[in-house]
C-alpha cells in the first residue's frame, strides 16, 4: 500500500514538472544560468547554514525545558542527518522520526525526544498558519485572486480549531458524538429507502473518520502534554517564540537571495507578503518530497507580480539543490554515524510517536 502510495506521489510530481517546463522561456532560463551573480550565490549558500542554526537552537531549547541538556554539534549533526532521510531517500522514516530516534536513543528516553521533535515542528506550523493570513495585506492587491484567499481561509479555519480544541477537550468529543449521530441516521435512512450501496461507501468512510479520529486525539494528548512544559517557564516560551520568529526571517531572505542570484529583483516585501502561502501548499502531502509541487507553486503565486515563469522556475531549482546539498552532508554523517543496521530496522519496525503518546 505505501509502495503504491509513493508511485502516486511520484507520478504527481512529475506532472507538476511537465506542467511547468510548458510554461518556461527556455531561452531565458539559459541566459539566467549563465549570468549567476556569485556574492548572492554565497549568501544564498550561507542562509541555509544560518536556517538550519536556528532550527538546531530551538530544538536544543525545546529538550531543555523538559530538563536535557545536549550539545549543539551533536544536535546539528542529527538534525542534518534527518534531511538526508526526508529528502533523498525514498523511506517510510521521515527526518524528524530519525533525529528523534538517535537523540532519544542518546538520552535514554524516546518519549522526551519525540517531545521535543514535536514541539519545535508544530510551533513552527502554527506561525506559519498565522502568517499566511496576515502577509498578504502588505500587498492588498494579491486579496483579489482565488489562489490566495482560499489558504487564507484554511489557515483561519486550522487556527480557529486549534484554539476551540485547546480550550476545551469536550469541544472534540462533542463533535465526535454529532458526527456518529448522523452516521447512524444516515444508516436508517438509506435502510428503510434500501440503498445499501450508499451504507457501503458510508461504512468505508466512517471507517476513514474513525483513524483520522484516533491520530487526532493521539496528536491533541501530546500536544497538551508538551505544552504543560511551559506553564512555569514562560522564558523558555519568549525564547520558543523569538526563534521562530528568526526562522521566518531566513526564510524570506532566503528566497530574496537565490532571486538575486540570477539578478531577478523581486522585492521584500512581495517575498514576505505571498512566501507563507506557498510554504503552506508545498507542505500538501501529494507529491515526493514536495519536488514538482514546490516548484510549481513558485511558478504560480510569484506570477501574481509579473515574475517570469523561468525566473521563478530557476529559483525553485536553487533551492531545490540546497536541499539535496544539505541532505547528502547528511548521507556523509549518517555513514560515519556510530550506529548499527538494527538501528535503522527499529525504526522502521517501531512508531516512536506511538511510543511517546503512551
Amino acid at each position: 500500500m505505501k509502495t503504491k502510495s509513493t508511485l502516486i506521489k511520484l507520478v504527481i510530481s512529475i506532472g507538476f514538472i511537465v506542467l511547468v517546463c510548458f510554461k518556461v522561456q527556455w531561452g531565458g532560463f539559459v541566459a539566467m544560468l549563465g549570468g549567476i551573480n556569485m556574492p548572492y550565490f554565497i549568501l544564498s549558500l550561507a542562509i541555509i547554514v544560518v536556517m538550519l542554526m536556528t532550527s538546531c537552537l530551538k530544538w536544543q531549547l525545546m529538550l531543555r525545558v523538559q530538563g536535557r541538556r545536549l550539545g549543539f554539534l551533536f544536535l546539528l549533526k542529527n538534525y542534518i542527518i534527518g534531511y538526508f532521510f526526508t529528502v533523498l531517500l525514498p523511506s517510510n522514516v521521515g527526518g524528524d522520526v530519525v533525529r528523534s530516534y538517535y537523540t532519544g536513543k542518546h538520552i535514554g528516553d524516546q518519549y522526551t525526544s519525540a517531545a521535543a521533535v514535536f514541539m519545535e515542528r508544530f510551533s513552527g506550523i502554527l506561525y506559519l498558519l498565522l502568517l499566511a493570513i496576515v502577509t498578504p495585506f502588505l500587498q492588498p492587491g494579491l486579496l483579489r485572486f482565488w489562489r490566495i484567499i482560499i489558504p487564507m481561509a484554511g489557515s483561519v479555519l486550522l487556527l480557529l480549531l486549534f484554539v476551540a480544541f485547546a480550550a476545551n477537550e469536550r469541544i472534540i468529543h462533542r463533535c465526535n458524538s454529532l458526527v456518529l449521530r448522523i452516521a447512524d441516521l444516515s444508516r436508517r435512512l438509506n435502510g428503510r429507502l434500501k440503498l445499501n450501496f450508499l451504507n457501503k461507501l458510508l461504512d468505508k468512510a466512517m471507517t476513514f473518520y474513525d483513524k483520522v479520529f484516533e491520530k487526532g486525539m493521539k496528536f491533541y494528548r501530546k500536544l497538551r502534554k508538551t505544552t504543560a512544559y511551559f506553564k512555569n517557564k514562560p522564558v523558555y516560551f519568549i525564547a520558543m517564540v523569538a526563534l521562530t520568529v528568526l526562522f521566518y526571517t531566513w526564510t524570506w531572505l532566503n528566497i530574496l537571495f537565490a532571486f538575486r542570484t540570477f539578478n531577478v529583483d523581486v522585492g521584500m516585501v512581495k517575498v514576505i507578503s505571498v512566501l507563507p502561502i506557498i510554504m503552506l501548499v508545498s507542505m500538501l502531502p501529494i507529491t515526493l518530497g514536495s519536488i514538482g509541487l514546490a516548484e510549481g507553486a513558485y511558478v504560480f503565486y510569484f506570477a501574481l507580480f509579473a515574475v517570469p515563469s523561468e525566473s521563478a522556475f530557476i529559483m525553485g531549482l536553487l533551492i531545490r539543490f540546497k536541499l539535496l546539498l544539505t541532505g547528502s552532508i547528511g548521507f556523509v554523517f549518517y555513514l560515519t554515524y556510530k550506529h548499527r543496521r538494527e538501528d535503522y530496522e527499529e525504526m522502521v519496525a517501531t512508531e516512536i510517536e506511538g511510543k511517546a503518546e503512551e
